[in-house]
């Protein structure tokens, strides 16, 4: 192999595991992120003393809590936030955070 190939190719391999790492660190960012505000709005709902978030459907009148609107996810209530009838521990036996799914990203 010529050397500038040789050359090249590897800075484009490096380049592409840069890439990767920066996605890596970003997506645990995000997951990390997630997780404390999650965590925040457990906690305010329990020394809020919201049990349980009961809503007619906005059709109605009733509040729409949106799970995008973290200012307001406490709202829905301890029981959202437990997984199962075991209390918050930080991930479910699934491994998945609070017994819901977190999507990272759009």
């Amino acid at each position: 192999m010529r050397p500038e190939f040789q050359n090249n190719l590897q800075a484009m391999i490096l380049a592409r595991q840069k890439e990767q790492q920066d996605i890596d660190f970003s997506l645990q960012a995000d997951r990390t992120n997630q997780l404390a505000n999650l965590t925040r709005s457990h906690s305010t709902a329990q020394r809020a003393g919201i049990k349980d978030y009961y809503a007619n459907s906005a059709s109605n009148g009733g509040t729409k809590i949106e799970l995008a609107n973290s200012v307001h996810k406490y709202m829905l209530g301890e029981n959202f936030f437990e997984c199962g009838n075991q209390q918050f521990d930080g991930e479910s036996d699934s491994g998945t955070p609070f017994g819901i799914m977190i999507s990272v990203g759009n």
